[in-house]
């Protein structure tokens, strides 16, 4: 899958770098490159645990958490992959009402809400861990845009 993507349904890993946890209720702002639209996080798929490197359940994320979630935008981004392209692969998360950047992440491709039960099953198949690859992308994004981060 070489192609540039249009979409405004992505599939990220984010770190969580704000200390109120994580609401998918609540709209966000997403900053991708140069571009700011607003969004929400339509699912968080899973967390890892950081101590032994595992998926978990989870309906949200805490303070350093980082997990795989759904982001819903309100206009379509362009994007790749970070695997692909490191700019155009990475995106911040801002709260609307404080202006805080509250977490920061890699982009994995782009999923379609109709796929997520399908989604859900491939995750139950394949268990691996975020290699440290992923984990060293997370940190160089937080480092790139600026943001204070510390992963314990």
């Amino acid at each position: 899958k070489n192609q540039t993507e249009i979409s405004h349904t992505i599939d990220a890993t984010l770190c969580w770098l704000d200390e109120e946890p994580l609401d998918i209720k609540k709209r966000y702002g997403i900053k991708h490159t140069t571009q700011l639209t607003n969004g929400f996080i339509d699912e968080v798929v899973y967390s890892i645990n950081l101590e032994n490197s595992e998926k978990e359940n989870s309906k949200t994320l805490q303070l350093n958490e980082i997990g795989r979630v759904l982001i819903k935008t309100q206009i379509p981004l362009l994007f790749d992959s970070y695997q692909k392209n490191q700019t155009t692969g990475s995106l911040i998360i801002i709260d609307e009402d404080t202006h805080k950047t509250v977490a920061a992440g890699i982009i994995r491709g782009s999923y379609n809400k109709e796929a997520t039960d399908s989604l859900s099953n491939m995750l139950q198949i394949d268990l691996t861990s975020l290699s440290s690859e992923e984990i060293e992308s997370l940190k160089t994004v937080l480092n790139s845009n600026q943001v204070a981060f510390e992963i314990v």
